[in-house]
């Protein structure tokens, strides 16, 4: 039963790329980026819409090298992206049917997103309210005095409502420095045990994640996530299981690795 909204942003320019294309649109083995992510929407049965917010100097592009190739018959429209991802979120929820009661978020660089993934979401957001695809984080993470953000939103549940934390990183790891004599010190190390890297896709009962994204418009807050939003205003999101290969694709490294996965799954 299709009960179901999904909402794709791919409206971001993606400068980490350092592509003359924007990532989203980048070929990953013959096929744009973009078009790997709505097909595993496509392909689940209880997604019954996809609306992709682009912005609007990529309206045509994707019109014609993303849906035109590619027989999509769940995708309702294209929803023009906002000023920050939060305002083109919105965007493309107000886009979807107002009978669906459930919408899911997906970042349109997160190729590699398993059907398994999308519908155990759904089923936490129809439990709970909300939910976020996440993984355990592996690596030792440090705080710094000075620092750049990591690329994923990193979790720490609690005894009641998950708080976010931006755990920071070097800005020389991030390969933003170009000395090696940066002036990051270290000021702890965070036990990693409770620590979630968040993904998408993010699932929400829809009148609860509009009601979190007008607050954080009333307030001006602003987040890495939508389910810090759906924190912030005070209501518990459960944590599904994610995978990690369902990596973002932000750097070169990251689209290489993309490739050598889609190629094993093609054996």
């Amino acid at each position: 039963m299709n009960t179901a909204s999904a909402v794709i942003v791919a409206a971001g320019n993606g400068l980490r790329m350092g592509s003359q294309t924007k990532k989203q649109f980048m070929k990953l083995n013959g096929r744009p980026m973009l078009a790997w992510a709505i097909d595993a929407f496509e392909r689940t049965d209880e997604i019954g819409e996809i609306i992709v917010v682009v912005s609007g100097e990529d309206m045509d592009f994707c019109k014609r090298e993303v849906l035109g190739n590619n027989c999509f018959s769940k995708v309702k429209c294209l929803a023009p992206g906002g000023r920050d991802r939060q305002t083109s979120v919105f965007n493309g929820v107000m886009a979807s049917n107002p009978s669906n009661g459930i919408v899911v978020i997906h970042d349109g660089v997160r190729p590699l997103v398993e059907q398994r993934i999308i519908l155990d979401g759904i089923a936490a957001a129809k439990k709970y309210g909300a939910s976020c695809t996440a993984v355990p984080v592996t690596d030792t993470i440090k705080a710094s005095c000075a620092a750049v953000p990591v690329t994923d939103t990193i979790k720490m549940p609690g005894a009641t409502t998950p708080v976010t934390d931006t755990i920071k990183m070097s800005a020389q790891a991030q390969g933003i420095a170009t000395e090696y004599d940066c002036d990051c010190i270290i000021e702890s190390t965070i036990d990693r045990g409770n620590l979630w890297s968040a993904q998408t896709p993010q699932c929400f009962e829809k009148g609860l994640l509009l009601k979190a994204l007008k607050r954080s418009e009333e307030t001006g807050a602003r987040g890495t996530d939508d389910a810090y939003l759906v924190e912030m205003i005070g209501h518990e999101v459960a944590i599904v299981m994610g995978s990690y290969e369902n990596i973002k694709i932000t750097t070169p490294i990251d689209f290489e690795i993309a490739e050598i996965i889609l190629k094993r799954r093609e054996k």
